[in-house]
């Protein structure tokens, strides 16, 4: 039975509002409630991206999916644990030439005001390492040192003191799970906020399955002259 202009229209719209749901969530398996998917933000510097006040959410964003590295990247921590004081980190690193994805988690109260949640994300590859101190001195700076990752588009914090997580038992912490797939997280705010990133192996192009079936159904709906 042929489709009328109208029955086509809606499942094209349906099929964008598909590939667009994949390109944001391209990666992540599935998160806690309080995790909420985003494109990328034009800003992630403190204030400029915060979360609706009285309703704290974590936001999270795929910034590269099949990144090769040109040179050895440091994370903070890579091993499954859980991570409540420095002590516990153990700066492992994703050699030259690895094929990596990259995501960045982002908790930022409104007005700078104090805040706590608890969340995790899920994703489909392997965690490769999870970078958490953003500064403390040259050796330790590995979010300033990670922002090559950030997605195209998106100003970053580098050089922001106080960046990341501040590691203690009844604060800020997280948990890599057993099978390496999955990060736990308590952050407790003020000013600025708590910004993570994971580092996972890498995906395919996000939404490049729907995007090509959108693509296969436009050109048929040129066909068809509608």
């Amino acid at each position: 039975m042929a489709l009328s202009n109208g029955l086509r229209a809606g499942v094209f719209a349906a099929a964008m509002v598909a590939a667009c749901a994949g390109v944001a969530n391209a990666g992540i398996a599935s998160t806690s409630a309080t995790v909420q998917v985003v494109a990328p933000p034009p800003s992630a510097l403190p204030n400029a991206f915060t979360f609706p006040a009285g309703t704290p959410r974590v936001r999270t964003w795929l910034e590269q999916s099949d990144f090769q590295l040109a040179s050895t990247l440091n994370t903070n921590a890579s091993a499954a644990g859980l991570y409540n004081e420095v002590s516990d980190l153990t700066n492992s690193s994703v050699v030259s030439g690895t094929r990596i994805a990259s995501y960045y988690v982002h908790f930022d109260s409104p007005a700078s005001s104090e805040a706590s949640i608890s969340g995790s994300i899920t994703f489909d590859e392997q965690i490769l390492g999870v970078i958490v101190i953003g500064d403390g001195g040259a050796t330790a700076q590995l979010l300033d040192a990670s922002d090559f990752l950030g997605a195209p588009g998106t100003i970053y914090p580098t050089g922001l003191t106080n960046r990341g997580m501040e590691l203690s038992p009844n604060g800020d912490r997280f948990r890599i799970s057993a099978d390496l797939r999955t990060v736990e997280f308590n952050f407790s705010i003020g000013n600025p906020g708590d910004y993570i990133r994971v580092v996972t192996a890498a995906i395919p192009s996000p939404g490049a399955g729907g995007l090509m079936a959108l693509a296969a159904l436009g050109a048929s709906r040129r066909r068809r002259g509608v």
